[in-house]
């Protein structure tokens, strides 16, 4: 059965590994990039796709994001993910890493509701570094280390799939360790090694 897959950070790594396998088994693909050119890029590498502009740091553009998109959708793989940023406070004064691994992907998939089909999966990229949650930290841009915001960022995202389980019981959510240290440009950025084949994992 055809499906329509919506995936997040899908122009490179994980994310786009992902849409080739998907939009080859016959899968109706649509693509988040943050980069025109990134974006055009992926297209070209997935047949039949289309894609969406959408910079995750700013949660105003996750939100025209979901207005953009067209329903239904069967899946929707939250796959945005950052550990290292020149920059770790926003604009709006959020550590960059609690904005998109926990809040982007949740209030995207608050204001994509009415548009996810019945039984629809939600898969929410999680991680084996995960730490007690500041919840203040959330609010207030304070200053952390890149694994500090990033582990607690898993975990948020993490216990946020459990409680939208428990209050969409007609929907499936899931949070998933795709792999420890593959071979994405996060790993290669953050720790300086080339990590595992990029295949591992890649579409757990």
């Amino acid at each position: 059965m055809t499906e329509t897959i919506l995936i997040t950070c899908a122009t490179d790594g994980i994310g786009l590994e992902t849409a080739k396998r998907l939009a080859a088994d016959g899968h109706k693909v649509i693509l988040q990039g943050r980069s025109q050119a990134k974006l055009d890029a992926a297209l070209g590498a997935v047949p039949g796709s289309t894609g969406v502009l959408a910079d995750f740091s700013k949660l105003d553009d996750v939100r025209a994001m979901a207005d953009a998109v067209e329903g239904p959708i069967d899946v929707l793989i939250n796959n945005a993910g950052v550990l290292k940023a020149p920059t770790t406070i926003t604009e709006s004064g959020l550590d960059i890493r609690l904005v998109v691994n926990t809040l982007a992907p949740a209030a995207l998939t608050e204001a994509l509701l009415p548009k996810l089909a019945p039984n629809a999966r939600v898969l929410n990229l999680s991680s084996a570094a995960q730490a007690k949650v500041d919840i203040a930290a959330m609010g207030d841009g304070r200053t952390m280390a890149d694994m500090e915001a990033y582990a607690q960022s898993k975990l948020a995202i993490t216990m946020w799939s459990e409680e939208m389980a428990a209050r969409h019981p007609g929907l499936v959510f899931i949070a998933i360790n795709p792999g420890s240290l593959l071979a994405t440009n996060m790993v290669r950025e953050g720790f300086g090694i080339a990590g595992s084949d990029i295949s591992v994992g890649a579409t757990s």
